[in-house]
């Protein structure tokens, strides 16, 4: 830790939060060398994550059904929703992105397993493939719903002010 916090530290004191110069680059280059010997990690040993407590592999059944599921929460989410945002009391609004949020849960979960298995096997062609199915499946589910966050944007300041104040939002009072 001390090893990355110099070095994030002297690009710091250096200009800025990249490095643009060689000298700068080198003194980051070292201190991460340093950090990686502190956890006994080389260039020689891969990193590989632990991603059992998302799906047991590659070819884990749960990753077809999470897709699935995520297709059908977009399938009923579009026509029940769209157009329909400004009607919406906030007990409505509410049921909506509950609704929103366990559709997007299900369908991030199968790109962060993606992309983590991917980031350690940068050089499999096996997880670059899998990693790009990932993305333009989850991106086709993403497509039937991305009216939602349009809608709720275009929603009148005010009337959108009043919901957000509503016990029943009270969870959502970020959005």
């Amino acid at each position: 830790l001390e090893a990355i916090q110099n070095a994030v530290s002297f690009d710091l004191a250096s200009g800025g939060s990249w490095t643009s110069d060689r000298e700068n680059c080198q003194f980051v280059a070292t201190q991460y060398e340093r950090a990686a010997q502190c956890i006994g990690w080389t260039p020689a040993t891969p990193l590989e994550w632990n991603l059992s407590d998302l799906y047991s592999g590659p070819d884990d059944p749960r990753l077809g059904e999470d897709l699935a599921r995520a297709r059908q929460l977009a399938d009923a989410f579009a026509p029940r929703y769209r157009g329909k945002m400004a009607a919406l009391s906030p007990a409505e609004l509410r049921q909506a992105l509950v609704e929103w949020e366990a559709m997007l849960e299900v369908a991030y979960r199968r790109v962060l397993y993606a992309q983590l298995l991917f980031s350690g096997k940068t050089d499999d062609e096996k997880a670059g493939a899998h990693l790009n199915r990932t993305q333009e499946s989850t991106t086709e589910t993403f497509n039937q719903v991305a009216f939602f966050e349009v809608e709720l944007k275009r929603l009148p300041e005010d009337a959108f002010g009043q919901q957000i104040k509503s016990a029943e939002l009270a969870n959502y009072h970020h959005h």
